[in-house]
């Protein structure tokens, strides 16, 4: 769905201290989601949330 010249410029990374952003469907095979959501949006700059039903989906955030 996206441009081939746009597709080129996303790079997957093992470690999030090398990642420039950070995206996430909030299905986590360890611990409590609210937990986790919570700790991620004081960690970074929250860009965009997708939600339905007022429940995030997909969420984007910039890395520090």
């Amino acid at each position: 769905m996206i441009d081939k010249n746009q597709r080129d410029r996303i790079k997957f990374v093992n470690n999030k201290n090398d990642a420039d952003f950070l995206l996430t469907n909030h299905h986590y095979s360890k611990g409590k989601p609210a937990v986790i959501n919570q700790k991620l949006k004081k960690e970074f700059e929250l860009l965009k949330e997708f939600k339905v039903d007022d429940m995030p989906i997909n969420t984007i955030f910039k890395m520090n």
